[in-house]
């Protein structure tokens, strides 16, 4: 089969992967094609990116998708995005915003500052906190994302280890990250375009060097690291690169941070009708 074909082939059989998995939102949309929200050409779309990222293998790509749909329905990442309140400490070490350049296009981009961690275990002591307020934010950009196209389904992620120290890492620091890593890469696949390193120590440096020999091709391609901030905008333009990052006359970070407004920013409409039900479950 042709890609094309493959695409088909796979929508045609999302029906028993949904039965199975009890569960048909998927990145914000319904896969079921007897629903109500249910948008053919946004299904496509997701279909082609799963797909993608598994080589057009048709049984792996199903197996993915039950496993996704399977983790979406238990962990409940749109109510860790737009339902729960987290712990103000996470807002100093992680952002979100959008980043326009000029073209048609706006690009969604993640931020995350280890080097703002004053007390790692305060952070990272509770690990099942963390990575719902992480999943929370990743969810938030998903939800930003537009997949009716090819052209802005894919976000950046930063990550800023400026004050940052190896002897930091303490145990539950890297418990912490090593779970958001297998668990982005096993739940949220071929989302991310580019993943930047700034500010990153000598040291931090040289075994990245090391790290980046041992990963995919595909996958090393799309991690860029350099040890000064403000050769970031030598990568990314655009009004959502702060001014610490070398963007003259750029804004500080927290005048482009998007705190996530559902009255500004408006969410597929699935999410928002799953949003609004389990909201009114929480009141009944």
């Amino acid at each position: 089969m042709d890609q094309k074909e493959t695409i088909q082939k796979l929508i045609s059989e999302l029906p028993e992967i949904i039965k199975s998995a009890e569960y048909d939102e998927f990145y914000g949309y319904q896969l079921d094609s007897k629903g109500e929200f249910y948008d053919p050409n946004i299904v496509e779309h997701l279909m082609h990116k799963l797909l993608k990222a598994y080589g057009f293998d048709l049984e792996e790509t199903k197996k993915h998708i039950l496993a996704i749909l399977k983790w979406r329905k238990h962990f409940d990442p749109i109510s860790a995005a737009f339902i729960e309140k987290h712990d103000p400490k996470f807002k100093k070490i992680g952002a979100l915003s959008l980043n326009k350049d000029g073209g048609a296009c706006e690009k969604v981009i993640t931020w995350n500052f280890y080097g703002t961690i004053d007390d790692p275990n305060e952070v990272f002591g509770h690990v099942d906190e963390f990575i719902r307020w992480r999943v929370g934010l990743m969810e938030q950009a998903l939800q930003l994302l537009q997949f009716d196209d090819s052209t802005n389904n894919y976000m950046v992620q930063v990550h800023d280890y400026k004050g940052a120290s190896l002897f930091s890492m303490t145990s539950s620091a890297k418990k912490a990250s090593t779970s958001i890593i297998k668990l982005f890469g096993d739940y949220y696949p071929e989302v991310l375009s580019k993943k930047y390193f700034v500010n990153v120590p000598f040291l931090m440096s040289f075994l990245f060097n090391a790290f980046k020999s041992f990963v995919a091709v595909e996958t090393r391609n799309k991690l860029t690291m350099m040890t000064n901030g403000s050769q970031l905008v030598d990568y990314i333009q655009g009004s959502g690169i702060p001014a610490m990052y070398g963007n003259k006359g750029g804004k500080s970070l927290d005048d482009i941070r998007i705190v996530f407004d559902r009255s500004k920013y408006k969410l597929p409409d699935y999410v928002a009708y799953l949003v609004e039900e389990k909201l009114s479950n929480t009141v009944d």
